[in-house]
């Protein structure tokens, strides 16, 4: 890459990166009068890094739960999805969770190892987005497509994704591979090649393996292999993913992501759970910081500016091979 377009991109990181902390300068400011610590200066030390056994407590939690009769239930649900490709291979089992269940998973959401991480990324308390337990089964007769190739979470500037496998993961299971940032920085893009004009959205824009390995060879595709509680948390919307191509094994794992825009509200619950809730009220008493991670007021100013810095970004990266 030449020096100009070196120094072009290196301004507009940083101006972005300035811009967000304008349009969160009372999160800022608050977050560092509660800690009494400078921690907008501190990178977080475990981005892009598998993390051995970062989350034990998920053990104990797959022992309490029916997992099994959760299985059954999506395992029916994904194969009765036999004309829906982007459907047929996941299922997303926190929807069948008990409100009690979902609380445990919020919390470990809300654990401060994940929040100093979230901030420490952002360099500013963002908001939870979402949970998910995601659970992958193999499909033979679907083939390697949409989010099981290459790719980067669309529509969203910046986030913080926590990846935790719940099970025995190995190379057959379609485990979590994502790129480092050292191979190729979230300000390059590498161009697909489109198969043709009746391509779905689903599908269009995604990377082949053959692609990627043009760019990026096998050492610098790191696969989140493992048992139980081993974790790796990078920046989705960033960082060259793919997953959930199981080829003789099931997968079940836990996700939770930090935003700039924050979770809705549906039907009075968010992540599933009644806003009335005694727990939220615990939070909202004894520690507001956290809850104030979850409900927030909406800024329909705020958005409409990420929104048009998304679009400056997405329209300065660097094509790869260009």
């Amino acid at each position: 890459m030449s020096f100009l377009k070196s120094f072009r991109i290196y301004i507009i990181n940083n101006l972005i990166e300035i811009l967000l902390l304008i349009l969160f300068f009372n999160r800022t400011i608050r977050h560092y009068k509660i800690t009494k610590k400078k921690r907008l200066c501190v990178r977080p030390s475990k981005m892009g890094k598998v993390q051995k056994n970062f989350l034990p407590e998920m053990n104990a939690f797959i022992q309490d739960i029916h997992l099994d009769q959760y299985k059954r239930l999506a395992t029916a649900e994904l194969l009765s999805r036999q004309n829906i490709r982007e459907r047929g291979f996941s299922f997303n089992i926190y929807d069948l969770l008990k409100e009690s269940e979902k609380i445990r998973l919020l919390e470990i959401a809300l654990s401060n190892k994940i929040i100093d991480e979230a901030v420490g990324y952002f360099k500013f308390p963002p908001f939870l987005t979402g949970i998910q337990l995601i659970y992958n089964i193999p499909r033979a007769e679907l083939s390697q497509e949409g989010s099981k190739c290459w790719h980067r979470d669309g529509n969203v500037l910046k986030e913080f994704d926590v990846f935790t496998i719940l099970s025995e993961v190995d190379t057959g299971s379609g485990p979590l591979y994502f790129l480092t940032d050292d191979n190729v920085g979230f300000h390059q893009t590498i161009r697909a090649v489109r198969k043709g004009h009746d391509e779905s959205p689903w599908a269009r824009g995604r990377i082949a393996d053959d692609q990627m390995n043009l760019y990026v060879g096998n050492d610098g595709q790191v696969g989140l292999t493992g048992s139980c509680g081993d974790t790796v948390m990078i920046d989705a919307s960033r960082t060259y993913h793919k997953g959930g191509f199981c080829r003789g094994n099931d997968r079940l794992m836990f996700r939770c992501y930090f935003g700039l825009k924050g979770a809705s509200i549906h039907e009075d619950k968010i992540f599933g759970i009644s806003s009335n809730n005694d727990y939220f009220r615990t939070l909202r008493k004894d520690e507001w910081f956290k809850f104030n991670l979850i409900f927030h007021s909406k800024s329909v100013v705020r958005n409409f500016l990420i929104d048009r810095i998304y679009r400056m970004d997405k329209h300065t990266k660097i094509q790869l091979g260009a």
